[in-house]
């Protein structure tokens, strides 16, 4: 994604990028610096890897699947995996996973060199059927709705798109929430079967693991969960990279976060009173219960309004950052 060149005066540029400011403060009036121009991208997602064979269970809870296309391939198993039945699409009982059992295993792109290569498990699937087996796939932009009076939408996912009828049964994985197609949100991941025609009529959508998404368009507009928001986005440039900032207290509060100023600690953002994280002048990190979070980009002080890379601000937030 290209997003439109911006200039941009009186800024203040923390630490992380290099340039000296004074300390950071709601009402803070920015250094003057130089006009900056700049273009920024966003790479598509990977896709995922889907393997077939016969496991066997391994000692460290993994599991080796002899894969038909690439051979053993070690699949370490990330506690509460999905593990559905491949015809029925309900949920299975992995403590019944046999050796022999035949599985298909989507798994992260990312492999390990190693004899035999490792990775990590996205969902299993069992019970698998002689044709039509699931796909699982990770939606990464909103639906494509065609004119009213369509009967299919185009949904993007990583490595491609999908066709899903209007008309397709959706149901989660574990719950017994009520969903529609336009559950099909980006960030969801889903299992999708498919018609003789290639089109999607049942969908399984795994858990939800964000608190909901967001992207900005090519002029710095940011949309949460679809809808815009009250803000614009900067596109800056540093010697080290080139990156969208959104401002902090208006994204994050538009999310459902509180976000305060606390002397010593600087920006708060918190939630039903827990705090999540806070950033101040000076640090290239933010500060969470956990720890440091490295920050890929730096923080920005533009008119007494603290900005944050977008895709920082996003991870730090919860949110799936999309492509617009």
């Amino acid at each position: 994604m290209k997003y439109s060149i911006l200039k941009t005066a009186s800024l203040a540029v923390c630490a992380a990028l290099l340039l000296s400011v004074p300390a950071f403060a709601a009402d803070a009036a920015p250094a003057e610096t130089p006009e900056i121009t700049a273009e920024a991208s966003v790479p598509d997602a990977p896709a995922a890897v889907g393997l077939n064979g016969a496991v066997t269970k391994q000692e460290d809870s993994s599991l080796l699947i002899a894969d038909t296309v690439r051979g053993e391939v070690v699949v370490h198993l990330p506690e509460n995996v999905p593990y559905v039945d491949g015809t029925t699409g309900q949920p299975l009982d992995i403590k019944q996973l046999k050796d022999g059992d035949t599985l298909q295993i989507w798994v992260g792109p990312a492999m390990t060199m190693s004899l035999p290569p490792q990775t990590n498990a996205e969902v299993l699937i069992g019970n698998l059927p002689a044709e039509n087996a699931p796909k699982y796939a990770e939606i990464t932009a909103p639906a494509v709705v065609p004119a009213p009076g369509g009967t299919e939408r185009r949904i993007p996912i990583a490595g491609g798109e999908l066709t899903v009828l209007d008309t397709a049964e959706v149901t989660p994985y574990l719950t017994k929430n009520i969903l529609t197609v336009n559950d099909l949100v980006p960030g969801a991941k889903i299992l999708a079967w498919s018609g003789a025609d290639g089109k999607v009529n049942k969908v399984v959508r795994l858990p939800y693991g964000y608190s909901g998404y967001m992207t900005a368009s090519p002029d710095g507009a940011a949309l949460l969960d679809g809808e815009e928001l009250p803000v614009k986005g900067r596109v800056i440039e540093t010697e080290e990279m080139t990156r969208l900032y959104l401002p902090l207290r208006a994204a994050a509060e538009a999310a459902g976060f509180d976000v305060d100023w606390v002397s010593g600690k600087g920006a708060v953002v918190s939630q039903y009173g827990t705090e999540l994280f806070s950033v101040k002048n000076g640090s290239g990190a933010a500060q969470t219960p956990d720890g440091e979070h490295d920050l890929l980009g730096g923080c920005v002080i533009d008119g007494g309004v603290t900005y944050l890379p977008a895709d920082d601000l996003a991870d730090l937030l919860n949110l799936y950052f999309y492509q617009s």
